[in-house]
């Protein structure tokens, strides 16, 4: 939950420089990033759900990767809903641009921009290490079949 907050402040950060830098978001670009989001959200999922560890004999081993699989899903689907959160608060009329004073100014459109991007970045990284420990763990299982 932690990453989550620290992409949070992440996208917050970077939201005040592009706002106060006068960048426009318009609200077409954060429904097709949240489109995109979705996507990658659920061939993730579809990942993490078809994982097959039943051929993985050593208990300890088993019992760790599915309980990396319960963390990344969860994790997942708590980012997934903080997109979708974001993305509907932007969608508000008349919520846009919050003058913080004088010379900064907050643009709730690039916030939504900034977290459901972040947020597609963290998926695709996620996807990547999905695949790779599915790789990881159809090669083990091989070597181990060749073994016997």
């Amino acid at each position: 939950m932690m990453r989550l907050f620290k992409r949070l402040i992440i996208a917050g950060i970077l939201s005040l420089i592009l706002s106060n830098i006068n960048v426009k978001v318009d609200r077409d670009i954060n429904q097709t990033l949240l489109a995109v989001l979705g996507i990658i959200f659920s061939i993730s999922m579809s990942l993490l759900v078809s994982f097959n560890l039943s051929q993985v004999l050593n208990k300890k081993i088993r019992i760790k990767i599915r309980n990396s699989i319960n963390h990344t899903t969860k994790m997942l689907i708590a980012d997934f809903l903080i997109s979708t959160i974001f993305f509907v608060l932007t969608a508000i009329p008349n919520n846009t641009i919050i003058q913080t004073g004088t010379f900064m100014k907050f643009d709730c459109q690039v916030f939504g921009m900034c977290v459901i991007t972040i947020s597609i970045l963290y998926e695709v990284y996620n996807f990547k290490e999905i695949h790779n420990l599915n790789v990881e763990i159809e090669e083990k299982i091989i070597e181990e079949t060749i073994k016997k």
